[in-house]
């Protein structure tokens, strides 16, 4: 468990653990466990998780703000009525999780593998994502505004009436993507015709 005073934690395992109302600032944590654990009314202030494994865990009513969660493992956890605000989670796994009522706002989210998840109606915009991974998801009615999507990839993912207007998509593969009714603007849509093979001239 956490010890009063101490910050930094590493190879430490936290499996199962409650972290129920808890305030962490500054926290920094590497390689350690958080397995099955439970964030409940939590608040994360500028606090670094690196390498580490929250696999089947609840975030519910959790803060974080200014966070780095890089290269960790959060499959089939869930995020319920939660914030995460200018976090980095380069490299991260977020793939068969659940998400309700819940926002990212701005951040760093390169690299990072959300396959199998439903980001039905989310609002994802001003966020990199490039090199991001959403094989298999729902993003029907996502938007994505002004997001760096460059690179990523949508196998067999749900575009549809999905809103990419001002987004980067340069080196999208648009092929096995469910486009139908996806708004766009007019470069992406050359960079769309050019996935397809298309050769786009004046």
């Amino acid at each position: 468990m956490l010890i009063s005073g101490i910050t930094e934690y590493r190879d430490d395992d936290f499996t199962g653990e409650e972290f129920d109302g808890f305030i962490l600032n500054e926290h920094t944590f590497e390689n350690c466990k958080f397995r099955f654990s439970n964030f409940i009314n939590a608040k994360l202030n500028d606090c670094t998780f690196r390498n580490c494994d929250f696999s089947g865990s609840r975030f519910s009513d959790v803060s974080a703000v200014k966070c780095e969660i890089s290269n960790c493992n959060l499959e089939n956890s869930s995020f319920l009525s939660s914030v995460f605000e200018n976090c980095k989670a380069v490299g991260s796994n977020f793939s068969n999780s659940k998400f309700l009522s819940f926002e990212i706002k701005g951040g760093n989210f390169s690299y990072t593998t959300f396959n199998g998840c439903n980001l039905k109606c989310m609002y994802l915009s001003n966020i990199t994502f490039s090199n991001a991974i959403f094989s298999e998801c729902n993003l029907q009615k996502a938007k994505f505004r002004h997001s760096d999507l460059h690179h990523a990839i949508f196998l067999n993912a749900d575009l549809s009436e999905a809103d990419l207007r001002d987004a980067r998509v340069d080196g999208v593969d648009f092929r096995n993507i469910n486009l139908k009714k996806c708004i766009v603007d007019i470069s992406q849509s050359i960079c769309i015709a050019e996935s397809f093979g298309c050769v786009v001239t004046e």
